[in-house]
């Protein structure tokens, strides 16, 4: 009984570090290994062919802690793949390239390039962050492969936010502004460590590049431009924007409410 009820525990650990750090799921084990499922010791369905096991492999069983530490999925280390650059001009080549599959425009491209830009200029001079998993102060310019999902969203959005401009009005200089100064609030952010959504990031870009505007109106343009984007995200992110957790746990507003009753982005 001792060494069952010890296996036990060892499977809830397991579970702890394997679901994502979530002690909700502690009742959900990876039950699937490299050679096949597994339950109480024993091996199910053992003439999975090696493509069964690959589909099947990393998947979660609800209700079961009786799995024993041989079916346990080894814990897989978290990607740090990273791309250096020795110039800010070739940072900025590819911040560019990131953004030709959703902005085809190149004075977008320039402005967003550039806003970017900016934004990593400013963290980079912000002070280093002992607890952060990854120290951006390298000799050179950094991008993250989980930093290239970031440009691309802040791309769609600014592309959505002026599809409604007249193409000469977007090289216009109030324009470009606009569309730098939402990319280098929307990526300092990102660099401290907030972790926006595609609704939050739209908010803000709508509300750089259209300027302030009420709740209903952003609730009806950004949906209309945005696929995956309702009118109750937008307003869940009008709330959410108020009370950002930056990563050394400061708490910031990147939008607030003017005299007249509109949203404004507030810049970090």
């Amino acid at each position: 009984m001792g060494a069952t009820r010890h296996r036990f525990h060892q499977a809830r650990e397991s579970s702890r570090d394997q679901c994502c750090g979530n002690p909700r799921q502690f009742s959900h084990i990876i039950a699937y290994c490299r050679t096949g499922p597994f339950f109480a010791g024993q091996p199910v369905n053992a003439a999975l062919t090696a493509p069964e096991r690959g589909k099947n492999c990393g998947k979660i069983i609800p209700g079961r802690t009786d799995y024993p530490l041989a079916a346990r999925r080894p814990r897989r280390t978290p990607s740090l793949t990273m791309h250096t650059f020795a110039t800010e001009t070739e940072f900025n080549g590819a911040i560019d390239d990131s953004l030709r599959g959703s902005v085809a425009s190149a004075d977008i491209r320039n402005a967003l390039v550039a806003g970017i830009g900016a934004g990593e200029q400013d963290s980079r001079k912000d002070p280093a962050d002992a607890d952060a998993g990854l120290n951006l102060r390298l000799n050179g310019w950094v991008l993250r492969e989980q930093d290239i999902p970031m440009t691309e969203l802040i791309g769609i959005v600014g592309a959505a936010a002026t599809a409604v401009l007249a193409p000469g009005v977007i090289a216009a200089g109030a324009v470009v502004t606009a569309l730098s100064g939402f990319a280098a609030l929307a990526w300092k952010a990102w660099r401290r460590g907030a972790k926006l959504s595609k609704a939050e990031i739209a908010t803000l870009g709508f509300l750089e590049v259209q300027g302030p505007m009420s709740l209903a109106d952003l609730k009806a343009r950004a949906p209309a431009a945005l696929e995956g984007v309702s009118a109750a995200d937008v307003e869940r992110a009008i709330k959410s924007l108020q009370d950002v957790e930056l990563r050394d746990g400061e708490i910031v507003e990147l939008i607030r409410k003017d005299a007249s009753g509109l949203w404004r982005s507030r810049p970090i």
